[in-house]
C-alpha cells in the first residue's frame, strides 16, 4: 500500500477534515513577513503595551508572551470599531481567548501573501 492511501485511510476516521500548521518560518521564508517574535512584536503595536512589556512579564518566554498579547488583543477586538467587520466574520468561532489574535494575524498575512503574490507574478 502507498503513502497516499495508508494517509487517505487513516484520515477517514476521524469526522473532521484536518488542519496544517505551518509556522512564521513559512511566511517569511517564502513570502518575505515577519518571523513569529515580528508578528508579536507588530501586533502588540495594536494594545498600550510595548513588546518588551509582554515579553519580559513572561519572563523571556514567547509562548508566555503570546498568551498575554492575545488577553488583553482580546478586550481590544470586541470592543474597537476597526474590527468591527472581522466580529461579523469570525466572532462565532471565537471560543478561546486567542482566538482574535490569530484571526487577525491571519488576515494579516492572506493579505500580504496576496500582495507579495501580485509583485512576483508582474515581474518580467
Amino acid at each position: 500500500m502507498d503513502f497516499e492511501e495508508d494517509l487517505a485511510r487513516h484520515l477517514s476516521v476521524f469526522p473532521s477534515s484536518p488542519i496544517l500548521f505551518i509556522g512564521s518560518g513559512m511566511s517569511r521564508r517564502y513570502l518575505g513577513l515577519d518571523d513569529w517574535e515580528g508578528l508579536l512584536k507588530r501586533f502588540c503595536e495594536l494594545t498600550q503595551k510595548s513588546y518588551h512589556f509582554y515579553k519580559s512579564s513572561a519572563n523571556g518566554s514567547l509562548p508566555l508572551a503570546a498568551t498575554e498579547l492575545a488577553k488583553d488583543f482580546n478586550t481590544i477586538w470586541f470592543s474597537e470599531d476597526e474590527y468591527s467587520e472581522s466580529r461579523k466574520n469570525f466572532e462565532e468561532e471565537c471560543d478561546r481567548i486567542d482566538s482574535p489574535l490569530k484571526y487577525e494575524i491571519s488576515k494579516y498575512i492572506l493579505a500580504n501573501s496576496k500582495q507579495q503574490t501580485k509583485r512576483s507574478s508582474s515581474k518580467p
